[in-house]
């Protein structure tokens, strides 16, 4: 049972000048990855998983302030038909689910 406890460090320590500095770096490289991928009416909050061609980040809605996923896939892999035809095939299955999660 003890390996379900966690240590939580001291509250001081999250607030240190190099976490801090960590976290502002994080968080431009995510609002400069967002503002290329054009997203204006998003505000991107973190990445939340990342893959060989793409990444997928929360985002919270500028205009309803819902939270959001967005997948971002990058430009080059959509040269490539069967990469394109991949990305096709799951827009088309998204589409057509019905959760509400999605």
């Amino acid at each position: 049972m003890a390996g379900l406890f966690y240590h939580q460090p001291h509250a001081e320590a999250l607030r240190s000048p190099m976490r801090a500095r960590a976290r502002s770096s994080r968080r431009s490289d995510i609002e400069s990855e967002a503002e290329d991928a054009n997203m204006p009416l998003l505000q991107p909050v973190r990445l939340i998983g990342k893959g060989s061609s793409s990444r997928v980040f929360a985002a919270i809605s500028r205009q309803t302030r819902e939270c959001v996923a967005v997948k971002i896939i990058a430009k080059r892999d959509l040269l490539d038909r069967n990469r394109r035809r991949r990305v096709m095939n799951e827009k088309e299955i998204l589409a057509c689910a019905d959760h509400p999660f999605i």
